[in-house]
Order: structure tokens, then C-alpha cells, then sequence
């Protein structure tokens, strides 16, 4: 593989060609010297790579996330006037393109490109490189529509036209499948709740009497202590802090529940409802013909001076092909039901606060069948300045499904939610419940005691993300396709993977296997914390605050991705960024300071105050009131 460099030296012209048409002879005449891909596959890049070895590969990881950051606001404006058009309807604000999210949605990720290539091509940015190869057939073809916007590009191939249709002919032909799937799905999961709840008094809404509280729970292994005891991880003691006041509280569940753990829930099912448990026949032949949907998107389309009708179309056909919009409308459909009963005997519902769609539809729900119901969203992790979800667009606070209070969990969050928009009345600073043990744990440095100097051990907590997961596995793997961490071998390295709930490892690594040195744990990411010696993190990831306050080394792995989490405030720690290139000295660097400085002095209550509050049962009591 050609070596690789930051941009910085100016192209005059640059060629511009789709990576699928990307041949030998072709790249070869053009005498190419430098390249850049823009995209997220793996399998092409090594492929064109292997075609024009002569040619150094340019990192365009900087100019990305300038561009990103760039584009944020109006970005999120954009979409807001798409929604704004779409008024309250269920089949839009369920959508994940309605979320604006990079890992849920590429359509950010593609508008980033677009805009960057046309900066480029017009003489606004420095052009990185002499050759830009683009990885999806739409977003090549927009680029050749607007080809007059950007004279110094040069085009070469053809339109890609046969890709484009080829791709929508592939998510089209799995619009039937994602329909029998989750008609499949529904139905098992209806049969199997009321197979493993049988018997069970199931909770109705009582007549009379003080209302109490939904608390939204998200059910995973990790949710029961070693003794059976359901606990959410996410909002911490918080049932227990309500119920101390005198609330009655229920845990709400989300309509996917694994198989594996309905039985455990009975135990307590007086004080647990089940959503899917409202679910009904019609409910799950509806979701099987129920599809997202934009009114006017050829109205709607300019954004920037270029036209998005072809990656809105895109947007749609993946969001037809895929069935996660069927599970958020079978949950919105069995929330207005529950609504509909539990309205006289619930005051509030509190929820884990992301602004994902099925938190939109959950609001939505309740808005037309409960409107005296108060919805509460509680922003348990730390909020990432790319996580768009989180940015309403300036409209959205008027007209989108959103909760009436969102109680934050320190001053950083407060202030990144204020500075978007949020109303002042909106917003209340409630205590960081998630995070509650980080106080105790920076109280004193870590011990060696596990800790061997021969051998560095390094935390690799995968993202949510599929790609970039599969990036940060896949050059860790060639690098260290031996434990050691130099020629001499006086050093080995040992990495830990840990995967991200929501990403099985089965989705990044497929059928490949690790090497010894490499080990998967499904352990508790606190008690791996605490047994290794640096912290190396994908952009996506948020966990990195966890390994700070246990006084960690964080390593940051930035690649060619937009990094969700810029978070750089005054006093908070120094970390390493790195990519392919740099990742294996930054390590070995990191393993140096650990022999010559063994001890490392966790961050100050201060720093944690910056990021996160102490739990404040006083405004919880408020804001259930």
C-alpha cells in the first residue's frame, strides 16, 4: 500500500472518477501521484491502492471534520425544513434520516463530501490531492451534474448511471424481505412475551388514586445484578431516589426485549409493564406496508447550492430495505395504546434522552393520547458535538415531538443543549446518575498490582459504528500481526476488545478470528478500566470520560471518519490523536511514560465537575412534581 500524508499541498486540477471504475490503465495514463478516497469501504480502498502503488495515499480526515463542523448548523436547518413540510407524521419523525445521526444515516457523512469536493473543485479549499476517488455511485453522479460549480475538477468514466440503478434495484428487492421479517419478528415476539409472562399479573392502570412515573428501561444483560435484580445502568439509582420520595414508579420497557431475559423480568413484573404486551394482529400487518415517507422532496432538495434529490431518494430506499423503521412504528403504535390506558395513572414518563426516532414516536404517542402525561428526558451521556440528534434544527422546538423537560447531567451538557437552542425552561441540571461512581473512582491513583512492564495492555472499546469499528480492527490487525511492540521484542502488547452493546462483533469481524494477543471480553467496560494501562478509543465513542477519571492514557483513533466527539474544554486531559500511520509509535510512546512514570494521578473533583454534577435529588423531586 502507498504511503500516506496529510493535505496540504495545492492541486490545480484534479480528476475525479467513482471507485468502481477505478482501473489499472486508466489511473496508470494519468501518471497519478497523490489520491484521496472518499468513502467507507475497506475492500475498494485496499483495491485502488493495489492499482496505483507509485501513488501516496491523502488523509482527509482534517478537511472532513473542518467541513462537518462547518456544516452543522445549516445542516440541521435543512432538515428541520424537511420535517417542518412533513408536519406531526409518524412516518417521518421515525425515520433515521429524521435523526440526522452519521452512524445511523450517511446522508451527512455524503452532504460533507459533496460540499468538500466542490470547495475544492472551485478554488475555496486546498485541494489535497490529484486524484479523488469517490466510493458511492449517487453521490458521483450529483458531483457530475454540478460538474460547471467546480471547474477544476475533470471527470473521468462514465456517469455511473448502471450503479445507481443497480443499487436501488438492490434495496427495492429487499423491501419484501424487510416486510416478512418483521411480521416474522412481531409475531414471535408477541407469542413469546406472553409465553414467558404466563401466569404473571400483568399491571393495569389503577382507578383513582395519585398518578405515578414511567421509568423507560433499556433491558440488556448487564440490566441484573448477580442476585437477579433488575437495574438500569443508564439512569442509575433514580428509581430508587423517586421511590424514597413517595413516587410509584414502573419500568417501561423498550418493545425489543431478548428473548433470552423476558423470564428473568418476572420476578418483577408487578412494577414492570411490557410495550410489547400492546401490540396487537393489526398493529404488526400494518408495520409489513408502513414505510418512511418525505412529502415534496424535489421541493425541498437545495441545500448549498447544490441538488440532494438523488441522495434524499437514496435515504428512502434504505430506510425501505431496512427494518428498523418497522420496530419504531410497531412501538409507536403499541405506545398509543398504553398511553391511551395508563393516561389517568401516569403523571410523567422519564426516558433516556438521545432524540433518537423511537424517543420522537414515544413522545408523539403520548401527545395525542395522554397530553396531561409530562415527558422527561433524561441526557445520560455526555453529549457529543457532532451527535446531531441531539440539535434540533431552529424550527423543530416548535412543531417536533419533543419531551417538555430534559434534565442534563453536568454543566457541559447544559451548555452545549443551551447553546443549540434549547429554551431555558427546558433545560435543568439533575446529576450525572450513569457516571455517579466516577466520583469514588478518581479519589486516588491507580495501583500497579495487575500491571505488568513488559506488557502493555490497551482497552479497544469498538463503536456503535459498524465502519468505523471494522477500520480501527482491521489496521490494528496488520500492524500488530505479532504481540510485539518493536524490532528488539523487549515489549509485548496485549489488547482487550470490548464491543459496543448495539454492534455485535459478528457484524465487524464476520467469520475472522484474533490472534492470541487480541482477547474479546464482554465484561463490564468499569471493571476493564480498571485492569489496563491505556484507553484507545474510535471518534464515536463517549466511554473515553470513564477512563479519564481512573487516570487512563486515551488514545484517540481518528482515520478517515468524522469525529463525532471534538470535545476540547479548558483543564480537561491532553489525548492522542492517531491514525493508521501513527497508532503503533503513539502506543509504544505511551508504553515508555508507563515504565518511567508508573503511577499516574487520576484527574481533580474539578475536572469530573466540569463534565459532570453530583446527583441533586432536590431538582429530581422538582421535576417529577
Amino acid at each position: 500500500m502507498g504511503g500516506r500524508r496529510d493535505c496540504g499541498r495545492v492541486c490545480e486540477a484534479m480528476i475525479v472518477i467513482a471507485a468502481h471504475q477505478v482501473k489499472k490503465r486508466l489511473v496508470q495514463s494519468a501518471k497519478i501521484s497523490s489520491w484521496c478516497y472518499l468513502g467507507t469501504d475497506l475492500a475498494t480502498r485496499t483495491r485502488i491502492s493495489a492499482l496505483i502503488p507509485q501513488a501516496v495515499s491523502v488523509s482527509i480526515g482534517e478537511p472532513l471534520n473542518d467541513i462537518a463542523l462547518e456544516l452543522k448548523s445549516s445542516f440541521v436547518d435543512w432538515i428541520a425544513a424537511i420535517g417542518d413540510a412533513q408536519r406531526l407524521s409518524p412516518r417521518w419523525w421515525g425515520s433515521k434520516m429524521a435523526s440526522k445521526v452519521p452512524v445511523q444515516t450517511d446522508l451527512f457523512l455524503l452532504v460533507c463530501y459533496s460540499q468538500l469536493i466542490r470547495a475544492w473543485g472551485c478554488g475555496e479549499r486546498v485541494a489535497p490531492a490529484e486524484l479523488i476517488v469517490v466510493e458511492d455511485p449517487w453521490l458521483f453522479g450529483l458531483l457530475r451534474r454540478h460538474a460547471a460549480m467546480a471547474p477544476r475538477l475533470e471527470f473521468r468514466g462514465g456517469a455511473g448511471t448502471l450503479r445507481v440503478v443497480l443499487d436501488a434495484l438492490y434495496w427495492l428487492a429487499k423491501i419484501p424481505w424487510s416486510a416478512a421479517f418483521t411480521v416474522r419478528w412481531a409475531l414471535q415476539a408477541m407469542m413469546m412475551t406472553r409465553a414467558s409472562w404466563r401466569g404473571a399479573k400483568r399491571p393495569k392502570a389503577p382507578c383513582g388514586g395519585e398518578r405515578g412515573i414511567f421509568l423507560y428501561t433499556w433491558i440488556e444483560p448487564r440490566s441484573f445484578t448477580s442476585d437477579g435484580t433488575l437495574h438500569d445502568p443508564y439512569t442509575g439509582r433514580l428509581m430508587e431516589l423517586l421511590t424514597r420520595q413517595g413516587e410509584r414508579v414502573r419500568r417501561l420497557t423498550p418493545i425489543k426485549v431478548p428473548q433470552r431475559l423476558l423470564a428473568r423480568l418476572r420476578r418483577d413484573a408487578p412494577q414492570t409493564v411490557l410495550t410489547a404486551r400492546y401490540l396487537r394482529l393489526s398493529d404488526v400487518l400494518l408495520a409489513g406496508m408502513t414505510c418512511v415517507r418525505i412529502r415534496g422532496v424535489s421541493r425541498h432538495a437545495i441545500f448549498r447550492q447544490l441538488n440532494y434529490t438523488a441522495l434524499l431518494h437514496r435515504e428512502l430506499l434504505r430506510e425501505w430495505g431496512d427494518p428498523s423503521f418497522a420496530y419504531t412504528w410497531l412501538f409507536y403504535r403499541a405506545m398509543r395504546r398504553l398511553a391511551r390506558e395508563w393516561k389517568d395513572a401516569v403523571k410523567c414518563v422519564i426516558y433516556p434522552f438521545e432524540n433518537q426516532p423511537w424517543e420522537k414516536l414515544l413522545c408523539l404517542a403520548f401527545r395525542q393520547e395522554a397530553s396531561s402525561v409530562r415527558l422527561i428526558g433524561y441526557q445520560h451521556a455526555l453529549i457529543q458535538p457532532l451527535w446531531l440528534s441531539y440539535f434540533p434544527g431552529k424550527t423543530e422546538f416548535a412543531g417536533a415531538p419533543m419531551p417538555d423537560r430534559v434534565v442534563t447531567n453536568g454543566p457541559v451538557s447544559f451548555q452545549l443543549l443551551r447553546a443549540a437552542g434549547y429554551p431555558a425552561k427546558q433545560l435543568v441540571d439533575g446529576g450525572a446518575l450513569r457516571y455517579e461512581h466516577l466520583f469514588s473512582a478518581s479519589s486516588a491513583p491507580r495501583g500497579d498490582a495487575l500491571r505488568s512492564p513488559d506488557t502493555l495492555s490497551v482497552l479497544v472499546a469498538l463503536p456503535i459504528s459498524q465502519g468505523q469499528a471494522r477500520a480501527l480492527l482491521h489496521d490494528l490487525l496488520e500492524l500488530f500481526s505479532a504481540p510485539w511492540m518493536d524490532e528488539r521484542r523487549a515489549s509485548m502488547v496485549r489488547f482487550i476488545v470490548k464491543p459496543h452493546p448495539d454492534t455485535p462483533i459478528a457484524q465487524v469481524m464476520g467469520r475472522a478470528t484474533f490472534p492470541a494477543w487480541f482477547t474479546l471480553s464482554e465484561e463490564p467496560l468499569t471493571s476493564l478500566l480498571a485492569h489496563t494501562d491505556v484507553y484507545l478509543a474510535a471518534t464515536s465513542s463517549s466511554a473515553r470520560w470513564e477512563a479519564h477519571a481512573l487516570g487512563l492514557p486515551v488514545l484517540k483513533y481518528t482515520d478517515e471518519f468524522i469525529d463525532l466527539d471534538r470535545l476540547e474544554l479548558p483543564n480537561l486531559p491532553r489525548e492522542i490523536r492517531c491514525s493508521r500511520q501513527t497508532m503503533k509509535s503513539a502506543l509504544a510512546s505511551l508504553h515508555r511514560d508507563r515504565v518511567s512514570r508508573p503511577r499516574v494521578r487520576p484527574p481533580s473533583r474539578q475536572m469530573l465537575e466540569q463534565l459532570f454534577s453530583p446527583v441533586n435529588a432536590d431538582v429530581w423531586s422538582a421535576v417529577v412534581a
